[in-house]
């Protein structure tokens, strides 16, 4: 009498758009450029070059200008809070097609813990603003962003860039709310 024998096979997994595999050397590898990169751009002194375009011992032409005082300063402030409650009302509401809502509410509250995290960091360090260095009208002398454990003896508190790292952090939610239609599908098994 024949038995009939279950197998279990596996089919191969093929990667449905949108979903493929983690590759962690990837990762590894673009993150060690980076801080090649990060490495290089604070060894050169670029970010004086940079800066020094815009600014001189008289400090910064247009640093009380509206625009860049209140529009941009205080407006991005005010766009990230605003995006938030955009980002909450779709998660609320699911009026925009992407991701589900457990996901939603994830990525925006790791865009609050990343800006809240940066901003503790920021209320840490010891790095004054530009225009409090003395090449740039201020008092005290220039001390790069990474000498962790020096201080330039100014009022501090000005690096990372809070709007930067902010701008950096809702990247995460237009990561989540892609909409091509098939990146939420479940990948087949």
């Amino acid at each position: 009498m024949d038995t009939l024998v279950a197998t279990t096979q596996t089919a191969p997994r093929t990667e449905t758009p949108g979903h493929e595999t983690f590759n962690a050397r990837k990762v590894g590898v673009a993150l060690l450029l980076a801080l090649l990169a990060l490495i290089v751009w604070e060894a050169s002194g670029a970010d004086l070059w940079l800066i020094r375009l815009y600014g001189g011992p008289s400090g910064f032409a247009l640093r009380e200008h509206p625009l860049f005082s209140q529009g941009l300063h205080e407006g991005g402030r005010w766009l990230a809070w605003a995006m938030i409650a955009v980002l909450a009302w779709d998660a609320c509401t699911l009026r925009w097609s992407g991701p589900p809502r457990r996901l939603r509410w994830a990525a925006i509250a790791l865009v609050l813990l990343a800006t809240l995290l940066v901003s503790a960091f920021k209320r840490l360090s010891d790095t004054s603003c530009p225009w409090d260095t003395l090449e740039f009208g201020g008092q005290w002398p220039y001390v790069p962003h990474w000498l962790l454990q020096v201080s330039d003896g100014g009022p501090g508190h000005c690096f990372p860039s809070g709007h930067a790292s902010a701008a950096f952090a809702f990247l995460l939610a237009w990561a989540v709310w892609q909409p091509s239609p098939d990146y939420w599908k479940s990948p087949p098994n």
